[in-house]
């Protein structure tokens, strides 16, 4: 990083806990429903209900049972230059299924899917934002995304 560069970064922690070894949780979680344990009419409810966006187990994601989009996410990068200027970029990543997140390039197939994502976000709640590759006077790195206004442009 360059003097006036800041990284944000949010880790993913995880500890496995045993507690499905344990009768009075499992019991609890079948009577609500919970990660796909409830009876079949209740499952089939929650399906209605949830749609795609139920929290069940998710195939090839033991620890993380919710929609596959929760999966994309990244690492804000600030640059603050010296007149004042500031600007706010974005190192896309995907959480893998041991939970941890891991750095993608921005211009590969799940990068664009994070990108993408993202995008249809700011989109449907009518953020005037445009993510697009940094502008040569950011000062961000080439390989993140960079948020730019477009209301002020």
């Amino acid at each position: 990083m360059t003097e006036g560069e800041v990284a944000v970064r949010f880790p993913v922690e995880v500890q496995a806990v045993r507690l499905l070894e344990d009768r009075s949780v499992t019991e609890r979680l079948a009577k609500d429903g919970y990660l796909g344990m409830g009876r079949p009419e209740e499952m089939a409810a929650w399906a209605r209900r949830f749609g795609e966006y139920m929290i069940r187990p998710r195939e090839g994601s033991p620890l993380l049972p919710f929609h596959p989009d929760s999966r994309l996410t990244g690492a804000a990068v600030i640059h603050i230059a010296p007149s004042g200027r500031i600007s706010a970029g974005f190192l896309p990543a995907v959480i893998n299924p041991a939970n941890e997140p891991i750095h993608v390039s921005a211009d590969s197939d799940e990068g664009r899917r994070v990108v993408a994502y993202l995008e249809r976000c700011c989109a449907s709640k009518q953020l005037p934002t445009r993510l697009s590759a940094p502008r040569p006077d950011s000062g961000l790195p080439t390989s993140c995304i960079e948020f730019v206004s477009t209301s002020t442009e």
